[in-house]
């Protein structure tokens, strides 16, 4: 049996099978690279906006430098 029919016949008569290896392939991916890829690339932001007054320190003392 070539590729091919290997292929076909795993695609069109062993659905079951496919959607199987499909949601265990997600599932693992979800569980192993996701949570690697979200920590190295996380970015710590403030819990909330700076106030006009820390805003208006930070330029003037930019034109003053």
């Amino acid at each position: 049996m070539s590729l091919w029919e290997s292929f076909t016949r795993a695609v069109y008569k062993e659905t079951v099978l496919v959607w199987a290896l499909g949601l265990y392939g997600t599932s693992l991916v979800s569980a192993v690279v996701l949570p690697n890829f979200v920590d190295k690339h996380k970015v710590k932001r403030p819990s909330a906006p700076p106030s006009l007054k820390e805003v208006m320190a930070g330029i003037q003392k930019k034109l003053n430098n």
